[in-house]
């Protein structure tokens, strides 16, 4: 199998990468030994760091930055 880039995890950063990376019309594979986190975690929040991919500035109002997705 060829593939761009491997992401490692598939909790919800992972997914959320693996997504980004796809659109953006690369390979990508997922990597993980067992079930995903989010079977156990399936109510938690990741960090959000950026709005867009071509953002600069990192989110300063996590809630209002989700309020927008």
């Amino acid at each position: 199998m060829k593939t761009d880039i491997a992401v490692i995890g598939t909790g919800l950063s992972a997914l959320a990468a693996a997504r980004t990376i796809q659109q953006s019309g690369r390979q990508v594979v997922l990597v993980w030994p067992g079930l995903s986190s989010l079977y156990f975690l399936f109510a938690t929040v990741d960090v959000l760091g950026y709005p867009t991919a071509d953002a600069t500035e990192p989110v300063a109002d996590p809630g209002g930055a989700v309020a927008r997705l």
